[in-house]
C-alpha cells in the first residue's frame, strides 16, 4: 500500500486541529481546520467511507516522566476515540519526534517548526499570499493547524516503508 493521502491530527483537551495532506502536490492542503472533539469524531467516522484517505496520523501525547493532569488525559481519552472512530491503519508521532524530523532538533519550538514548514513547503515564496493575491501552499494555515500540518510532513518524511504502521483492531 502506498500511501498518499493522510487525515493528521494533532489531538487536544476539547478542540483538535486536523489537515488532509496530499504528500506530492503543488497545494497538499485540500483540507484544514480546528474542530470541537466531538465534531472531530464525527468527522473521522462519515470519513470511513472515503478510499482517497490512506492513514490517520495523530501527534501522540507522552509525558516524558512528567506527572500527567487532567488535561492531559482528556487529550488521550480523545486521541483513543478517535481512532476508534476512524477504524482502520493509522501511525502515531510523538511531539520530539515531529521537532526532530522537521527541524532536526527535538526540542525546536513552535516558531522554529512553522519556519521550517514554510521553508519545506513554499521555499521561494514563505507564507500567506503572494502580491499578486495568488494563494501559497500555507495559506490560512494558523494556530494549531501548523502542529497538524507538521504532524502529516513528518510522517512523509520519515516514511520509507509501512512495515511499523499499527493494522487497525478497534473496528
Amino acid at each position: 500500500m502506498a500511501v498518499k493521502k493522510i487525515f493528521a491530527i494533532d489531538p487536544g483537551t476539547w478542540k483538535s486541529a486536523f489537515v488532509i495532506f496530499e504528500f506530492g502536490l503543488e497545494f497538499p492542503i485540500s483540507e484544514k481546520g480546528i474542530l470541537p472533539n466531538q465534531e472531530m469524531r464525527d468527522k473521522l467516522l462519515a470519513s470511513r467511507g472515503r478510499e482517497d484517505l490512506d492513514l490517520l496520523v495523530l501527534e501522540q501525547y507522552k509525558s516524558y516522566g512528567m506527572p500527567v493532569g487532567d488535561s492531559g488525559l482528556l487529550t488521550v481519552l480523545w486521541s483513543g476515540r478517535f481512532l476508534e472512530a476512524w477504524g482502520r491503519t493509522f501511525d502515531l508521532l510523538p511531539r520530539k519526534t515531529v521537532a526532530g524530523i522537521i527541524c532536526h532538533n527535538a526540542r525546536a519550538n513552535d516558531a522554529n517548526i512553522r519556519r521550517s514548514l514554510i521553508d519545506k513547503l513554499d521555499p521561494c515564496l514563505g507564507m500567506g499570499r503572494s502580491k499578486s493575491g495568488a494563494p501559497r501552499p500555507t495559506s490560512g494555515v494558523s494556530r494549531d493547524i501548523w502542529s497538524a500540518l507538521a504532524v502529516a510532513v513528518a510522517w512523509f518524511e520519515r516514511e520509507n516503508s509501512l512495515d511499523h504502521i499499527y493494522e487497525s483492531t478497534l473496528a
